[in-house]
């Protein structure tokens, strides 16, 4: 048996629950997608005479002061960003220079600079 509305034009079958558009019933519960899984992610940086340093990156848009850095004892410098999985390239700004550390993972930017590379698996 169908049942028809004239305001939306929606048919819905008898027993499925569902419209012609896929609508469920009102009130049905719609089954939520899985939760991207995301991990946390510790950056360091050697830079024992930097006054101030930030994390910039595709992750955060590459906005200077969104990830502030603090320095722990010995010179380094620490930022810990929670990442889903994927490759990333970022660099540092060290007291307003653009930097990237040659100690990591590196690929050429268009700028033709060198950004780091990180992947989260």
């Amino acid at each position: 048996m169908e049942e028809s509305k004239m305001g939306n034009q929606i048919r819905k079958n008898k027993g499925t629950g569902q419209g012609r558009r896929g609508r469920s019933k009102k009130g049905a519960k719609q089954q939520a997608s899985a939760p991207i899984a995301k991990k946390k992610v510790d950056f360091f940086l050697r830079y024992p005479d930097a006054k101030e340093v930030y994390l910039v990156g595709d992750f955060n848009s590459w906005t200077i002061g969104k990830h502030p850095m603090y320095k722990t004892a010995g010179g380094k410098w620490r930022k810990t960003v929670t990442l889903a999985k994927g490759t990333y390239e970022y660099r540092f700004v060290v007291d307003g220079n653009w930097y990237t550390d040659p100690d990591r993972e590196k690929k050429t930017n268009p700028f033709g600079d060198e950004n780091n590379i990180i992947t989260v698996n």
